[in-house]
């Protein structure tokens, strides 16, 4: 079995620090941010740990926009397990 953290707000402060923690921890990452560029660079910053990795940068605020992530999420680590929150 294989762990997901989802992690939101994970562009700056804690939700950065989070996720370093849990890729440390050898935990497969989907982040959220709105911001792409600071998403990015938490990304890059997770990827030095070797775990699979799902950015996504869209608004948490609009129904739509959660089934996007939930989606995503499935195609890409196709594994039918939902993320840890």
């Amino acid at each position: 079995m294989h762990d997901f953290a989802l992690v939101t707000g994970a562009s700056s402060g804690l939700g950065r620090q989070f996720s370093l923690l849990l890729s440390m921890r050898g935990i497969n990452l989907v982040i959220h941010g709105r911001d792409r560029d600071e998403l990015e660079l938490t990304k890059e910053a997770c990827s030095n740990s070797g775990v699979k990795i799902l950015d996504i940068c869209l608004d948490l605020c609009d129904r739509a926009s959660c089934l996007k992530l939930y989606v995503r999420h499935e195609a890409h680590f196709n594994s039918g397990e939902s993320p840890v929150k």
